[in-house]
C-alpha cells in the first residue's frame, strides 16, 4: 500500500530557485513601506488639527479686535450725534392767508446835529407867538424817522408760549411741546445762543436751544427743511431767495443800536411738517414755497415787536 503524502494540498511549493527578490525581500521592504505610510498619515492628521486654528487664528483676533475698537467707539460718540432737543409734536400750517406785497419801509435817519446849537434859534422864537403859527405846529413837529407801518394783514398765527428759562448747561436737553417752536427753554451760553447773525449753510442743522435765543431777542429766524432723509433741501433759486430776504430786510432801531443791518437768522431745521417755516417770538408761518415777498413781509411784520426782551442784541 502506498504511503498517504503528508504535504498539504493546494498549490505546490515553488522551488527555491523560482523565489523572486521582491519575495525574499518583502518583510523588510514592507516595515519600510509601513512606516512611511504612518509618518504620512501622522503629518497629515497633524495638519488637520493645526489648520483651523493657526491658519485662522491671527484673522479671527484681529477681527475681534476690530469689533470691541468699532463698539466702544459706538458708545462713545454716540451721545455726539443724538439730537441736543426733542419735539413732543409738530406745527402744522395755519388758515389759507393772503400775502401783501411788500412795502420798503423809510430808511432810519443818521443822528443829526441838535438844532438848539446854532446861533439863529434865538431870533426865531419871537415869530412863533403869532396866533397862525399854532395849529400848524403839532403836524410838522413829528418827522418821519422809523419804518412805515405794517401792512393790515399779518401773516402767521400765534402760537402757545413755551416759557423762556435760559440753560446754562451744553449737554442738557431741551424738550419743546412742538416743532419749530417759537418760544420755549433755550441756551444762554456764549458761542451758542444767542447765535451769531447769519445765513446758515445746509451742511450741518442748528438746534433750536441756540436760535430762539435770537427770538427771545426780536429775531425773525428763516428755517429750511432738508427733509427727513437730510437729502431734499431746498433748490439753488429758494437758497437764493432766502439770502435775499437775509441781506435787504429792514433795519429797526434795536439792529441799528446792535450795529446790524437787521436781525434775521437763516437756518436749517429738519422737524418741521413743511419744508420752510418763519418765525419770530411766539408766531409762525408755515408754508411749503418760499419767496423774497413773503419772507420780507414776515421780517418787516415781526422784527423787534413781540419779544419780551427788548433792545437785546
Amino acid at each position: 500500500m502506498a504511503k498517504r503524502s503528508r504535504r498539504p494540498s493546494g498549490r505546490a511549493a515553488a522551488p527555491a530557485s523560482a523565489l523572486t527578490v521582491e519575495d525574499t525581500a518583502a518583510p523588510g521592504s514592507e516595515r519600510r513601506h509601513a512606516a512611511a505610510r504612518h509618518e504620512r498619515s501622522r503629518r497629515a492628521h497633524s495638519v488637520q488639527q493645526r489648520s483651523f486654528l493657526d491658519r485662522f487664528g491671527g484673522l479671527l483676533l484681529g477681527g475681534f479686535t476690530i469689533a470691541g475698537i468699532a463698539v466702544v467707539a459706538f458708545f462713545i460718540l454716540l451721545p455726539g450725534n443724538s439730537k441736543a432737543y426733542g419735539c413732543v409734536s409738530q406745527l402744522t400750517p395755519g388758515p389759507s392767508q393772503v400775502i401783501p406785497s411788500y412795502v420798503a419801509p423809510t430808511p432810519i435817519p443818521s443822528p443829526s446835529p441838535s438844532p438848539s446849537a446854532s446861533p439863529s434859534a434865538s431870533p426865531s422864537a419871537s415869530p412863533a407867538a403869532t396866533p397862525s403859527s399854532s395849529p400848524s405846529s403839532s403836524p410838522s413837529a413829528s418827522p418821519s424817522s422809523s419804518p412805515t407801518p405794517s401792512p393790515t394783514t399779518r401773516i402767521g398765527f400765534v402760537t402757545t408760549d413755551l416759557g423762556r428759562t435760559h440753560i446754562v448747561d451744553p449737554n442738557e436737553k431741551i424738550t419743546y411741546g412742538f416743532c419749530p417752536p417759537a418760544s420755549g427753554s433755550h441756551y444762554n451760553i456764549a458761542g451758542i445762543g444767542p447765535m451769531k447773525r447769519a445765513f446758515y449753510p445746509a451742511t450741518q442743522e442748528q438746534t433750536p436751544g441756540a436760535w430762539v435765543h435770537n427770538l427771545e431777542h426780536g429775531y425773525v429766524v428763516i428755517a429750511y427743511s432738508c427733509g427727513k432723509d437730510g437729502a431734499s433741501c431746498p433748490s439753488a433759486a429758494e437758497m437764493s431767495a432766502m439770502q435775499t430776504v437775509f441781506s435787504t430786510a429792514p433795519q429797526t432801531l434795536p439792529a441799528k443800536a446792535c450795529g446790524l443791518p437787521n436781525k434775521v437768522i437763516v437756518v436749517r431745521f429738519d422737524d418741521m411738517s413743511t419744508r420752510f417755516a418763519l418765525l419770530s417770538w411766539d408766531r409762525v408761518y408755515l408754508t411749503n414755497t418760499f419767496d423774497v415777498n413773503l419772507g420780507l413781509v414776515f421780517a418787516e411784520q415781526n422784527m423787534d415787536q413781540t419779544n419780551p426782551e427788548e433792545g437785546a442784541c
